[in-house]
């Protein structure tokens, strides 16, 4: 397995490129060892280029039937069965948007609608109002675009 993470540093590195990683058919090998010995190693694959260590997928996607949580792995040190990717493990992602990433966003609206507005005071406010949190940001777009600016 360490020869294999090589190899996957090794091309993710080489093509200088964002790469994903997309397996089909995932609930079919839930119960292959290998499999889940594979999933581990790119979790801490992950978890390594984040710490800046590793060269890895830029995202993995797995696709089937089931959920993802329904795999299950035994550890040889406590002997429990456990999700591969340890999601309550934390891991710290900005998720939202800033002031200036808000005016990027309404410059295009108003660039694909001719709209004239106050670019800077409807970034403060709906930055002000969101935290920058991507639902709500595109939901009050939506509003001032479907009700407010008619």
């Amino acid at each position: 397995m360490h020869e294999f993470s090589d190899f996957i540093t090794n091309i993710v590195e080489y093509t200088g490129k964002k790469v994903v990683l997309i397996i089909d058919e995932i609930d079919k090998s839930g119960n292959n060892q290998l499999f889940l010995d594979f999933l581990g190693m790119l979790r801490n694959k992950y978890l390594s280029r984040n710490e800046g260590e590793d060269y890895t997928f830029q995202s993995v996607i797995l696709a089937g039937v089931h959920d993802v949580k329904s795999l299950k792995v035994r550890t040889n040190e406590d002997h429990k069965y456990n999700s591969p990717w340890n999601i309550a493990s934390d891991f710290n992602i900005d998720m939202s948007f800033s002031k200036d990433e808000i005016m990027t966003m309404i410059d295009d609206y108003c660039n694909d609608t001719k709209a004239i507005m106050d670019k800077d005071y409807f970034a403060e406010r709906l930055y002000y109002y969101t935290s920058g949190y991507p639902f709500l940001v595109s939901k009050l777009c939506k509003i001032i675009d479907e009700e407010i600016m008619q």
